[in-house]
């Protein structure tokens, strides 16, 4: 089952970044980057976003994280470990956005 709906999102100043403002901070790779929001997915009871990072270079990278609950209660983007829920997941992004 898939639902697509709005949803927030907590970076690590702690602030609550809603779909209406589709920005937060991440790292990746040891480097701070701005992501924007382009859906949250519910798939099996899970918790899923998919966000795009600019290059600089006019082309943008799209990734995938689950979301969890930390101990605080505050959203978390973890990575995604199984490879069925990653080939799900790519086949959704693909035709979301093809």
């Amino acid at each position: 089952m898939l639902i697509l709906k709005k949803y927030s999102i907590i970076n690590t100043e702690r602030e609550v970044i809603s779909v209406e403002n589709q920005r937060f901070n991440i790292e990746i790779d040891g480097v701070d980057k701005v992501a924007e929001v382009l859906k949250v997915l519910s798939i099996d009871g899970k918790e899923y976003v998919i966000y795009s990072v600019d290059n600089g270079d006019d082309s943008s990278d799209i990734f995938t994280s689950e979301i969890i609950k930390d101990e605080e209660g505050y959203d978390k983007l973890i990575d995604i470990e199984d490879e069925n829920t990653k080939q799900n997941l790519l086949e959704i992004i693909n035709v979301i956005f093809s």
